[in-house]
Formats: structure tokens, sequence, C-alpha cells
């Protein structure tokens, strides 16, 4: 049962993205390893351009991967085990 006031850390955390961090640091008084471990805003932009090609590299390899075996593709795209 959840009580008003109270945070669950290790949900809260787990929702915590890299991105919100620097946010969340901003305003401590004392720089701990939290706020050491932040992203700048170059990471933060480096990281978006790293995700954007992982995604178009995973897109490329379905792609790829539907043309060398059309008949054994799912509907999602999911290879189709056949016996």
């Amino acid at each position: 049962m959840k009580q008003a006031g109270v945070v669950d850390y290790l949900s809260w955390s787990q929702r915590l993205k890299l991105n919100d961090i620097p946010l969340l640091v901003k305003h401590c008084r004392v720089a701990g390893p939290v706020s050491r471990s932040a992203l700048t805003e170059l990471e933060l932009e480096l990281l978006h351009n790293m995700i954007g090609r992982l995604s178009r590299l995973a897109e490329v390899a379905a792609e790829v991967r539907s043309l060398q075996h059309p008949n054994n593709m799912a509907s999602d795209g999911a290879m189709v085990h056949t016996t």
C-alpha cells in the first residue's frame, strides 16, 4: 500500500532517464556522485544522435531480413521459425 508523501525509490529510479539527471542535479548545493555523473548538453546530444542511428540500423536490418526471408516473417517483422 502506498503512503501519501512517500517515494518508492526503486520505482522512481527505474523511471529516471539519463536526460533527466542534469535537470535533477542542477540545483544541488554540493556536487555529489550523481551530479558529477550527469551528462553535459553535448553528451546528451551525442546520446540522442547515437540512439537515432541505432534505430535506423535496426530498421534497415529488419528490411534486409524480410527481403532475404519473405516467407518466414510475421506481421510484426519477427522471424517465424518453421520446422
